[in-house]
């Protein structure tokens, strides 16, 4: 977002567009218990001066101020707890920040219990693993061959040609198409189902083999019976061809790669049916851009080198492993997509994480890909390579999401409603573990509470056990593995909405907030209003009475029409209302009248649930409607004088101002710390390794081994198999 104030103008705190401004955005919700909704907190964008530790703690503290103002008008008797629970990327001036966010925090409180929790996307760990999946050389991603690729592909060209090139595709289909009776050979059914098991159903699905049957790398169509022509034959086979080989739903951008492996799996299919690239990527333009013809010529390059088969297989493989972490981290709490449906069993994401399920899951994948390996010939050749490269895929998301496996996510599994398995053991293992791997913005302070409680009860172990179980505790956890979902997709999503709707004119921050509140709002309206069938519902309970009720009860009572007879064509008009059958609405008058005492009783009824349903319906804290904002401006009108006078008075351009460092901010000390220390120590030879196999002799026992080694993040992985028999110097 493009906002800066001028130096010429700066007492006049005007804004101006400028390509180097920083925004800071904040998506912020407050949750009371695992009951109750959780509460938007809508905050105003924060311009920072500088992207440094002492700046973004300054606009985390007012972050934090808002939120324990609100918190202090509280009636809660027993106090309030504020836990902070901050989820951003993992770079070090955010863990500085938040380093100096808690010592600052406890110079000088914000709330008599505060508490800090710091976690980083996993999300973003995911799209890690899936840059090391894609590209051979993970310091130069953005020159991969295949990531260039499916950028120029799917990014400039197919939104461009794309009728061009299904044009040329629905040609090739139907020239090179072989129409064969009877059924598929049984070696090439079984080499479909072979590939199938190795790549999964999302790369080869069932629709695509049911009509490119033959062998692969040809087109070919084999059917029972010889019921339809040719050109019906070809033209689906062509529309499948069309949405597996040429349509994506991601438009891959280097810094969400993620979004690459739908496109991998694309150029993949490609190669498998064996499409040539010369004869589909062609323009019907006769002077095409320069820049168009560059990426065309490249992308055919790329598809018609013998080598890409080899590499998009080897892609395809590692990210069915990285799959998982992907569907896994992108979920919400208490939502579960269709492949993974017993999520809701499995706990909220920060509890999955916690117990491994992404490293469990992730091993489980790899064995049926290295049991399935010789299903495909092509990587007979370089059977080498791949199990390298998917052990490296493996050890990086084992590495990655170690993290989650530590303390203060860790502490999640002492909940007793999301691991009633083995939530005694967590609590026995957190009172005794080390105080280095504790995290000191919430489980050192959580255990010294417990040993304190076990001192002023009986001074044992079972006194700090049964505080760490007792109810208030035990929600405050189970809160926690709700409301927090170890990802900043939202805020990366609210922050593209804000870029977006602001970029074309020039504003001021305090109006890009005003208008992002004002979205919120809207999304929020539009989503708490009833449906149409909803609201016809709620229309028919609101008003209905006794007549009605009695003709739901006695359809049979309801007046018909007994038509109208040719010499009844001159009556006036006054009458018509009478050609009905009388006896009917005689009948249903006694009834009503029979009834009226319990027809009254279920109208009163049906008037409550109405107004009941309407009441539960909202999901928001403020008005809905434009009625409900005048009903509001007319109870509520000293305070809406009282805002509006303040803006007036220009006091909402002190939003405009860039955020400095406040001056109570402390220096930073090395000796604070928030996230568990973990030791770092390992032989010098061990700083020498890289990823891949390694032949190692033991000085001290003079044993061989080989081990397959991962590096990640500062982090070393290492699989070793002892007495291994190896011819090496001495």
């Amino acid at each position: 977002m493009g906002l800066r104030p001028h130096p010429a103008v700066e007492h006049r705190r005007a804004p101006l567009r400028g390509r180097s401004s920083k925004i800071q955005n904040n998506v912020v919700t407050m949750h009371r218990n695992t009951r109750d909704k959780q509460l938007p907190v809508l905050l105003e964008l924060q311009p920072l001066a500088r992207k440094d530790a002492e700046t973004i703690a300054t606009a985390l503290r007012g972050v934090i101020d808002a939120v324990a103002t609100a918190m202090a008008a509280s009636t809660h008797k027993g106090g309030v707890r504020l836990i902070h629970c901050l989820v951003g990327d993992g770079i070090f001036t955010n863990a500085a920040a938040a380093r100096l966010l808690w010592s600052w925090a406890a110079a000088a409180p914000v709330a008599p219990h505060y508490r800090l929790l710091v976690f980083t996307c996993s999300t973003h760990a995911a799209n890690l693993v899936v840059r090391t999946a894609i590209c051979d050389d993970e310091r130069n991603a953005d020159n991969s061959p295949l990531v260039a690729t499916c950028v120029r592909f799917f990014k400039y060209l197919m939104p461009e040609y794309a009728p061009e090139f299904v044009a040329r595709l629905r040609t090739v289909v139907e020239a090179r198409l072989q129409l064969h009776l009877g059924t598929p050979p049984p070696a090439v059914v079984a080499q479909w189902a072979g590939l199938q098991e190795l790549y999964g159903k999302r790369v080869i699905p069932d629709s695509l083999f049911s009509l490119v049957n033959g062998a692969p790398g040809t087109l070919e169509h084999w059917s029972r019976a010889a019921v339809r022509s040719r050109e019906s034959v070809a033209a689906d086979v062509a529309l499948e061809v069309e949405r597996r080989c040429l349509r994506s739903e991601e438009r891959p951008v280097t810094t969400r790669f993620w979004l690459f492996e739908g496109c991998a799996q694309t150029l993949f299919r490609w190669k498998l049916l064996g499409l040539p690239a010369a004869d589909v990527l062609q323009t019907g333009v006769q002077k095409p851009r320069v820049n168009n013809q560059k990426r065309i010529t490249r992308v055919r390059g790329y598809l018609e080198d013998p080598n890409t088969r080899f590499q998009l297989a080897l892609a395809c493989l590692c990210l069915r492993l990285t799959s998982l972490a992907t569907s896994i981290t992108g979920q919400k709490n208490g939502r579960c997509s269709s492949d993974d449906a017993r999520a809701e069993v499995r706990g909220p994401l920060l509890a999955r994480l916690a117990r491994g399920d992404v490293s469990e899951r992730t091993a489980l994948e790899l064995t049926r890909i290295l049991r399935a390996l010789g299903q495909d010939a092509a990587l007979a050749p370089r059977l080498g390579e791949v199990v390298t490269r998917l052990l490296t895929t493996a050890g990086q998301v084992v590495l990655r999401f170690s993290q989650y496996a530590e303390y203060p996510a860790r502490a999640v599994l002492m909940s007793r409603k999301y691991n009633p398995d083995a939530y005694y053991q967590e609590v026995l293992r957190f009172l005794h573990v080390d105080a280095k791997a504790l995290d000191f913005g919430y489980c050192e302070p959580l255990r010294r509470e417990a040993w304190g409680a076990a001192g002023r009860s009986s001074g044992s172990q079972t006194g700090a056990i049964l505080h760490l179980l007792s109810q208030p505790v035990q929600e405050e956890l189970s809160t926690i593995a709700m409301a927090i979902e170890t990802s900043t997709l939202d805020v990366e999503r609210k922050h593209n909405l804000d870029r977006r709707s602001e970029a074309p004119r020039v504003s001021s921050v305090s109006k890009a907030s005003r208008d992002a509140f004002v979205r919120h709002w809207r999304t929020e309206s539009r989503a708490a209003a009833p449906t149409a069938e909803q609201r016809k519902e709620l229309r028919a309970r609101k008003f209905a009475n006794k007549v009605s009720v009695a003709l739901e009860r006695r359809p049979e009572l309801f007046p018909q029409a007994r038509g109208k007879l040719h010499w009844e064509s001159t009556k006036p008009a006054r009458r018509r209302r009478f050609r009905s059958h009388r006896p009917l609405q005689r009948l249903l008058g006694e009834y009503v009248e029979e009834h009226e005492e319990e027809l009254e009783a279920e109208t009163a009824r049906r008037h409550a649930r109405a107004s009941q349903s309407l009441a539960a319906s909202r999901v928001t804290s403020w008005p809905e409607s434009k009625a409900e904002w005048l009903r509001w401006m007319e109870r509520e009108r000293a305070t809406y004088d009282k805002a509006l006078q303040s803006v007036k008075a220009g006091v909402r351009r002190a939003v405009n101002v860039r955020v400095t460092p406040h001056p109570d901010v402390p220096v930073k000390d090395p000796a604070v710390r928030i996230k568990p220390q973990t030791d770092t120590a390992r032989p010098a030879w061990a700083g020498k390794l890289r990823n891949g196999w390694h032949a190692l002799r033991l000085q001290d026992t003079g044993v061989r081994i080989v081990i397959f080694a991962v590096r990640c993040a500062g982090k070393l992985a290492a699989f070793a198999q002892a007495l291994v028999s190896l011819a090496m110097p001495p």
